[in-house]
C-alpha cells in the first residue's frame, strides 16, 4: 500500500510539528492508551515512562520514519529492534489497529484542525499502515522461526550465584540467574547476544504484572538452561507514580493557568493481564469501543482529560517507587526452585557469522562496561566453545534471516544456592558445531570497582593465549544510568590503560567488528571515540534494550 506523492508531500510537511511537538503527541498517546486500557501497563516499564525516556523514543521513531518516508530502507536495523522487541513480548497483528487509533488521536489532539485536516489524516492513516504491515511481517517471521514456543514458558530456578557484591548495602549486586524448563524439554538455542524477556507478578506498588527484558550470558548452544545475570539499580532516586494512571502526562496544549481535573475512570471492562487484554481486543470492534459517557473517539481525550497537567499526575494517589524494584525482587526473593515465565530469546544484537565460521581473518572486539558484559560473554563463549564443558545432547539450531534477504528491506519506501560463590558451578552444555574460525579477541571491559566474570575471562585468556587478550579498565560510566553526567570522554571512559591498536585493533584496515554494549551514556562515548577515530559505523554494533536509546539524548 504505497504512498502517493501528495501524501509523501504530506507526511513529510509534517515533520517540522513532530520536531516541536512530538513528545507531546507521544505522551498523549501513551497517557489515554494506558488509561483505557491499564493491562497495557505491564509493557512498559513505569520509571522509563516517568522520566519520559518512552515517548522520546517513541518521537525519534516517528520523526526518523516520517523523514524518510520516500525511502525507508535505511530504517531497517532500527525496525528489526522494534519487531524482535514486539515478538519477545508476544504483541500480535491485531493490536496495531486498536494502536493506530489511539497514535492519530493523539495527532489529531495536539496539533490540531489547522495542521491536522482530511488530506493529513488519511495520509498518516496510510503511512501507519506501511509500517505496522512492515513490522507484522517481520514479526511473523520471528515467530516462525520461535516454533511451538511462542508466549509465555514456565522455568525452575535450578542454580543462582552472587557475581559481585560493591558492598553498599547491597545496591548494585549482580546475581547470574540458571533456570530449567518446567516441563523439562529441551530448549531452542539461543543466538549469541539475544534476550529474553521476563514476567514477575506481586511486584510491591505494582497491579499488573511486570515485563523486564535480560541479556543471555550462558552458552549459547545449550538446550537444557539458560543464564542471565540481574544487576540491582544502584540510583537512589525516588519516582512519584499515580496509581493506576501512566506516569508520564503531557502538559495539557491549553493556558498554563488552565484549571486541572481529574481522570474519569473509562467505564469499558478492565483487563486483568495483558493476554486477557490481547483476546478482548481480538473480538473488538473500532465501532464497539465507544465510551458510554463520551462519543470521542478512544484516542481522542475528552475536554476534561485535554486540561490534565503533569503537576495533577504527581499530587494524587501516589506511590513512592524506586528504579531497580523488579530487579531487587530478582535479587532479594527470587531463590533456587521458584518458578519463573520467560519467553523465546530474542533480539537483533547478535555475533555475525562471518564471527565464527572462517570467513573473515579481522579482529573481534568486545567492548563493555558494568552489566552490559553479560552478552558479550555469551559471544565469547560462542567464539571459544571448546572453552564449555560438553554433555551429550544435541541441540537444534534456530533459523536467522540474514539482512541482505530481510523482508523489511522488500517495503516501499527478563535461600540462594552458592550465593556467595565468585564462579559461577558448572552444568551441562551441548557441543557445539566445529569452528574453524581463529580470529584475534579482544575483550575490553570497563567497572567502578572489580569487573564482571573478570575471573572468567582471565582463565579463557590464560586457555587460549594466542587468541584471546584482556583489557580492563575503572569508569563511573560502568555504574547504572545515570542522567547528569556531563563528564568528557576522556575522564570518564579511562581508556589511558587500553592500547589503541593491540586492543582496540584501531587501524586494522577498517576490519576489525566491534560489538559495544553497557549503560547508555558509556556506549554514546565509545561511539563517538570510534568514529573519531575513523571506524566504520557499519562495522560496530550495540547492545540496546531500550527502542532508540543511542538517540534519546539528541533534541529532537
Amino acid at each position: 500500500m504505497a504512498l502517493n506523492y501528495e501524501q509523501v508531500r504530506l507526511i513529510k510537511a509534517t515533520v517540522p510539528l513532530i520536531r516541536q511537538d512530538g513528545e507531546r503527541i507521544a505522551a498523549l498517546f501513551y497517557h489515554n492508551m494506558i488509561r483505557d486500557n491499564p493491562a497495557i501497563h505491564a509493557w512498559f516499564n513505569p520509571v522509563s515512562m516517568h522520566r519520559g525516556q518512552q515517548p522520546k523514543a517513541f518521537t525519534m521513531m516517528m520523526l526518523a520514519f516520517a523523514s524518510s518516508i520516500n525511502d525507508i530502507s535505511g530504517l531497517v536495523s532500527r525496525m528489526e529492534k522494534v519487531a524482535q522487541k514486539h515478538a519477545s513480548l508476544g504483541i500480535t497483528p491485531d493490536l496495531y489497529d486498536f494502536v493506530g487509533e489511539y497514535l492519530l488521536g493523539a495527532f489529531a489532539e495536539v496539533l490540531g484542525p489547522h495542521c491536522w485536516d482530511k488530506a493529513t489524516r488519511e495520509a498518516w492513516e496510510r503511512a501507519y499502515a506501511v509500517m505496522a504491515g512492515m513490522l507484522t511481517r517481520r514479526e511473523a517471521l520471528i515467530y516462525r522461526d520461535f516454533g511451538s514456543w511462542v508466549g509465555w514458558r514456565r522455568f525452575v530456578v535450578s542454580q543462582r550465584w552472587t557475581e559481585l557484591a560493591d558492598g553498599n548495602d547491597g545496591e548494585g549486586d549482580i546475581v547470574t540467574i540458571e533456570v530449567r524448563a518446567e516441563d523439562g524439554k529441551k530448549l531452542p538455542q539461543s543466538q549469541p547476544g539475544q534476550y529474553i524477556s521476563l514476567r514477575l507478578s506481586g511486584v510491591p506498588s505494582r497491579e499488573h504484572p511486570q515485563l523486564r527484558q535480560y541479556f543471555l550470558c550462558g552458552d549459547p548452544t545449550s538446550t537444557s538452561v539458560y543464564r542471565f545475570s540481574v544487576r540491582r539499580d544502584a540510583s537512589r532516586e525516588t519516582v512519584h507514580i499515580k496509581a493506576n494512571e501512566p506516569s508520564y502526562i503531557p502538559r495539557s496544549s491549553s493556558s498554563s493557568t488552565a484549571a486541572t481535573a481529574p481522570i474519569a475512570p473509562s467505564p469499558r471492562v478492565r483487563a486483568s493481564s495483558p493476554d486477557v487484554f490481547q483476546r478482548r481486543l481480538r473480538g473488538c470492534s473500532a465501532s464497539s469501543r465507544t465510551d458510554s459517557a463520551s462519543s470521542s473517539r478512544p484516542g481522542t481525550p475528552s475536554s476534561a482529560d485535554s486540561s490534565l497537567n503533569s503537576s495533577h499526575a504527581r499530587t494524587s494517589s501516589m506511590s513512592r517507587v524506586r528504579p531497580g524494584v523488579v530487579s531487587s525482587m530478582l535479587i532479594d526473593q527470587v531463590m533456587v526452585g521458584d518458578v519463573l515465565e520467560l519467553t523465546h530469546p530474542a533480539g537483533e544484537f547478535i555475533l555475525e557469522q562471518s564471527a565464527s565460521d572462517g570467513s573473515s581473518t579481522a579482529p573481534i572486539v568486545l567492548i563493555s562496561a558494568g552489566i552490559g558484559a553479560a552478552p558479550l560473554l555469551s559471544m565469547l563463549k560462542a567464539l571459544l566453545p571448546t572453552a564449555i564443558p560438553p554433555s551429550p545432547s544435541v541441540p537444534t539450531a534456530q533459523s536467522r534471516h540474514p539482512l541482505q534477504q530481510h523482508p523489511l528491506t522488500s517495503q516501499p519506501s527478563v535461600s540462594s544456592l552458592s550465593a556467595s560463590s565468585r564462579q559461577p558451578p558448572q552444568t551441562g552444555s551441548e557441543p557445539s558445531q566445529p569452528r574453524v574460525s581463529e580470529r584475534p579477541i579482544s575483550w575490553v571491559h570497563g567497572s567502578r570497582y572489580r569487573p564482571l566474570y573478570g575471573d572468567t575471562v582471565r582463565d579463557l585468556a590464560k586457555k587460549f593465549p594466542k587468541r584471546l587478550s584482556t583489557a580492563f579498565f575503572r569508569t563511573r560510566l560502568a555504574d547504572s544510568e545515570v542522567l547528569t553526567y556531563t563528564l568528557d570522554f576522556a575522564a570518564d571512559l579511562n581508556l589511558g590503560r587500553v592500547k589503541p591498536f593491540e586492543d582496540l585493533h584501531i587501524g586494522y584496515g577498517q576490519q576489525a567488528e566491534y560489538y559495544v554494549c553497557g549503560p547508555h551514556r558509556f556506549m554514546v562515548e565509545v561511539k563517538k571515540y570510534l568514529e573519531a577515530n575513523r571506524v566504520d559505523p557499519s562495522k560496530v554494533k550495540y547492545g540496546l534494550l531500550e527502542i532508540g536509546a543511542m538517540d534519546k539524548d539528541k533534541k529532537i
